[in-house]
């Protein structure tokens, strides 16, 4: 920690770390980026939970309290590289087949 301070504190100690990823972090980042076998063998996993109302709508805002809920599990290859591309691919195939069954107006309500 203290010579990763020392040298981020001027000009010339970032050029440095910036030059030489691997040397400064053990070779834990390079600037090659990863490997085939790095890409391969990592995947992601996330949770999400969700909260709200059966009947509640935009003209019609509910009431009472939470009346639903869903959780979805949600997992993939490397995020960063191959999972962010289907990501996008997904949402603009949903976009085109079913345009008709997202609401005409957007936002939190």
């Amino acid at each position: 920690g203290a010579l990763f301070n020392a040298l981020s504190g001027s000009g010339w100690g970032r050029a440095l770390l910036l030059r030489q990823p691997a040397l400064f972090t053990l070779g834990a980042f390079s600037d090659e980026g990863p490997s085939e076998e790095r890409l391969a063998a990592t995947s992601w996993k996330s949770v999400f939970f969700g909260r709200g109302w059966s009947d509640a709508t935009p003209d019609s805002p509910p009431s009472a309290s939470f009346d639903r809920a869903a959780t979805v599990l949600v997992s993939g290859p490397e995020p960063g590289y191959i999972a962010t591309a289907l990501m996008f691919l997904s949402m603009a195939r949903f976009i085109k087949e079913e345009r008709r069954r997202l609401p005409l107006v957007g936002g939190v309500f």
